[in-house]
């Protein structure tokens, strides 16, 4: 139907010369369907013939294509048309292809005016209010956003990436003094998002001796917060010295979980979180039955690796050794290069990445993974395992 048109107005327009009523031809000087039609290239600007164009919260046209006017594309803006551009009709232009005007919820993107046009008024998807595609700060709650207060104040109750403000976020926000973002209790911050005091039961690392949280004078931790009074020890009740907490850590024995310690060798669980004991958790070895002896590293060395590992003389893998001293030096209190924990830990088994490694278990250590030890699928027999694993436990 439209290149009908189009043709049929080519052909007339001669002959419409003549006629002062005749409409002429878009861009020509004379007398039009509209006015404002002509001026503009066809497109009509009455607002009226648009109600929400330039409100993008009135209800969407629904289906942007629908029945195409019989004369649309001839230039001239006929009654069941609203606009008509010509051959400037486009789904991406100010006319679409049904000569009705673009407008915001038309389902159609018109080129630089609209950067997307989902057809809806719910303005939490991933196209809001005037066409924009939603982003953190436009007020609208869209999708991966936990909030969004349309501003730029990032110390408020939502902040500038929108997820809502906390403790230990790196702001500070109301009724928090400070906030560092991170989860060291001893330093000028406290987890609590507190400045640092004398009297708040944390040791401030290098400006107090010790904080009882208390105010007596003479208990072994003065009110400044400094050693006095009596001679701290480790059944005093009291938490001195060194201790992280009430006569335990530092020099003291190691806490239970939920004490307070400086690190891992103040808990019993060998595991201290953001200055807490924690239950140790984690991986748990699964050797065989293995009988309890001592075995010195010559001994292991020359009965389980000797012969079976040849591949690391050399340095495959980043671990050299040829011999009982180069092994020892290349594993005890070594980091693992592939595995959060030690080569090899005095004592203690389930933190050994070396006897996961050797037991076909290494996947189940944290970071752990690659191949098996000895390389070629060949599992070390049960006598030899064994030798390792006394071994470790016999390091002191």
């Amino acid at each position: 139907m439209r290149v009908f048109a189009l043709s049929l107005s080519v052909v007339l327009l001669p002959f419409a010369c003549g006629d002062d009523e005749a409409t002429t031809e878009p861009g020509s000087t004379g007398a039009s369907v509209s006015d404002s039609a002509a001026s503009t290239g066809g497109v009509a600007t009455d607002d009226t013939a648009n109600p929400t164009s330039g409100d993008p919260s009135g209800d969407p046209t629904g289906d942007p294509t629908g029945e195409v006017p019989p004369n649309c594309g001839d230039g001239n803006v006929d009654p069941d048309e609203q606009c008509d551009a010509g051959a400037a009709n486009s789904d991406q232009g100010a006319c679409t292809s049904v000569c009705k005007n673009a407008n915001c919820g038309d389902g159609l993107v018109e080129a630089g005016k609209e950067e997307c046009d989902d057809a809806n008024v719910n303005y939490q998807d991933d196209c809001v209010a005037g066409c924009k595609f939603a982003t953190c700060g436009d007020g609208f709650l869209a999708p991966g956003e936990t909030c969004d207060d349309g501003n730029d104040i990032n110390d408020d109750d939502c902040a500038n990436d929108c997820a809502p403000s906390s403790c230990g976020d790196g702001q500070t926000q109301i009724g928090e003094a400070c906030d560092d973002g991170n989860e060291i209790d001893g330093d000028d911050c406290l987890n609590t998002c507190q400045v640092a005091k004398c009297g708040d039961k944390v040791v401030h690392t290098g400006v107090e001796e010790c904080d009882d949280g208390n105010v007596v004078n003479d208990d072994g931790c003065t009110n400044a917060c400094t050693l006095g009074g009596v001679a701290p020890g480790c059944d005093d009740k009291l938490k001195n010295g060194d201790e992280t907490d009430i006569d335990c850590g530092g020099s003291c024995g190691p806490c239970v979980d939920g004490q307070t310690c400086g690190g891992n060798d103040d808990c019993q669980s060998g595991a201290c979180k953001g200055g807490v004991c924690e239950p140790k958790g984690g991986p748990t070895l699964m050797p065989g039955n293995c009988a309890e002896a001592m075995v010195g590293i010559d001994a292991a060395f020359a009965g389980a690796i000797m012969g079976n590992c040849g591949c690391h003389g050399g340095g495959s893998g980043g671990l050299k050794f040829n011999d009982a001293a180069t092994f020892k030096a290349a594993t005890v209190n070594v980091k693992a290069t592939n595995a959060d924990m030690n080569r090899i830990t005095p004592g203690k088994i389930d933190e050994s990445y070396l006897l996961y490694k050797v037991h076909g278990q290494q996947a189940n250590a944290p970071g752990g993974g690659g191949s098996q030890m000895p390389l070629g699928g060949m599992k070390l027999a049960d006598d030899k395992l064994c030798l390792l694993i006394n071994w470790v436990k016999s390091i002191k």
